[in-house]
C-alpha cells in the first residue's frame, strides 16, 4: 500500500483526486492511503437534504455521490481516505466498513479513549465530554413505518 501525507488540501481536489485515481487503476494499481485535513467544509451524501444542515454560516456545502447525510471536515481532523481494490482484498463493502470501524475502535481504546458504534449510523463515535465513557450511545431512531434500522 502507498501511504501519501497530503497536508491540508482543498476538499474538491482530493475528492476529484480520488475519482481520478480510481478511474485510471488497473488490477496491477497497489492500494493507497491518502492521509490529509481539510479547510472547513460541509459535504452532503446521497442520502443528505439541503434542511440537514442548520447553519452552515460561510462554510461551503458541497453534494458529494457518496453515501451518508452530512459530514463536516476541518483542521484538525484527520482523513484517511483508503482506496482499495475490495474485490482483490475479498471484501465486501459493508464487511470493509465493519472491520474498519473494528480497526478505529481498538485504535482508540489503545489510548484510552472509547469508541462506540451507533445502530444505524455508520462510523464510530466518542464521547466529548468524556471519552473513556464505556456507556452505550443512544441507538438512531427507527424512521416511520420502519421496525428496525438497517
Amino acid at each position: 500500500m502507498q501511504v501519501s501525507l497530503l497536508g491540508q488540501v482543498n476538499y474538491l481536489d482530493t475528492y476529484q483526486a480520488m475519482q481520478d485515481f480510481t478511474a485510471k487503476r488497473s488490477v496491477e494499481t497497489p492500494d493507497a492511503l491518502w492521509l490529509c485535513e481539510h479547510p472547513p467544509v460541509f459535504t452532503q451524501g446521497l442520502a443528505g437534504l439541503a434542511g440537514h444542515v442548520l447553519n452552515a454560516g460561510d462554510i461551503p456545502v458541497l453534494a458529494t455521490n457518496r453515501g451518508g447525510q452530512v459530514t463536516y471536515h476541518g483542521p484538525g481532523q484527520i482523513m484517511a481516505y483508503p482506496l482499495l481494490n475490495l474485490q482483490r482484498a475479498g471484501y465486501f463493502v459493508k464487511e470493509y466498513v465493519y472491520k474498519l470501524e473494528e480497526a478505529i475502535v481498538r485504535t482508540l481504546l489503545h489510548f484510552g479513549v472509547t469508541g462506540l458504534r451507533v445502530g444505524g449510523a455508520p462510523g464510530v463515535f466518542v464521547r466529548p465530554a468524556g471519552p473513556s465513557d464505556h456507556a452505550l450511545l443512544p441507538a438512531r431512531p427507527v424512521p416511520h413505518g420502519e421496525t428496525s434500522v438497517k
